[in-house]
């Protein structure tokens, strides 16, 4: 009979902890559920729509990153005399860098005519930074209209830089000090449009961050002629004719007096949307 006590007590005693083991894992796993419940699924991650500041629906993409080199969709060329010339363009980390190495003859980057067929909007999208080497620079990035699919340029002699076409939007950075100089800052920024209908118009961003990247955006209304300019977080507005033609190019160049002059291009991208 004693030896059947014994037996009892001991099978109580490994039925008791056999509960407290499995009290302890059971514990144990809920304390673990709330991280399982909340670990991310894969299929569930917010995908950032890269296009979400493009209006309307993007039908046609010219994307370029300058990775490693100058695509057929982009021509060198050298201010005024517009003889193709590699002088002054380096590819370096992802990025175009044009520096103006020989005065009065800095380098071009321009597009080819892109066909803009029905858009209802343009929109151009890229990254620089920019940089000045004295007191008279002027680069730019200008915006032209043109009928021709040529990606040849030729000087004319009584406008080169209409060889690339009509330009009725341009933006100019600007660190300019001359008594002969009629624009309306001396260092910073400039958005101008031109246009018979509306006239020319000059305006001013409130910061022009040189040495810095920034943003900068164009959106053209092809049905109204309307056209804002973002750089950074600021938006400027403006009017031009509607384009009647049915290409259009894209011009950078860091021109200046003398040499030094820098534009470094991360990314230039082209939209049509309707």
């Amino acid at each position: 009979m004693k030896r059947v006590l014994v037996l009892l007590i001991i099978v109580l005693l490994v039925v008791g902890c056999s509960s407290k083991t499995i009290e302890k894992e059971t514990k144990s796993t809920d304390v673990e559920e709330p991280v399982e419940i909340v670990e991310v699924d894969e299929s569930d991650e917010i995908v950032i729509d890269e296009d979400s500041d493009i209006i309307g629906e993007v039908f046609v993409k010219y994307e370029e990153s300058f990775d490693e080199d100058i695509s057929d969709d982009w021509l060198i060329s050298k201010y005024v005399t517009l003889e193709p010339s590699p002088q002054g363009v380096y590819f370096e980390n992802g990025t175009v860098r044009l520096v103006a190495e020989e005065t009065d003859r800095a380098p071009i980057l321009s597009s080819t005519p892109q066909a803009i067929e029905d858009a209802k909007y343009i929109t151009i999208n890229a990254k620089m930074k920019t940089s000045f080497a004295n007191e008279y620079y002027t680069g730019a990035m200008g915006i032209f209209f043109t009928d021709s699919q040529d990606i040849e340029v030729e000087v004319n002699a009584d406008s080169w830089s209409s060889s690339f076409g009509r330009r009725p939007i341009q933006t100019e950075y600007v660190n300019y000090f001359s008594d002969s100089s009629r624009r309306i800052i001396d260092n910073g920024f400039i958005f101008y449009t031109a246009s018979e209908e509306h006239g020319s118009n000059i305006q001013a961003f409130e910061s022009g961050v040189f040495d810095e990247w920034f943003t900068q955006q164009f959106v053209i209304n092809m049905e109204t002629g309307e056209v804002t300019c973002t750089i950074n977080d600021e938006t400027l507005t403006s009017m031009i004719d509607i384009p009647k033609e049915g290409y259009l190019r894209i011009w950078v160049h860091p021109y200046g007096w003398f040499t030094g002059h820098e534009v470094v291009i991360d990314s230039i991208d082209i939209y049509l949307s309707k």
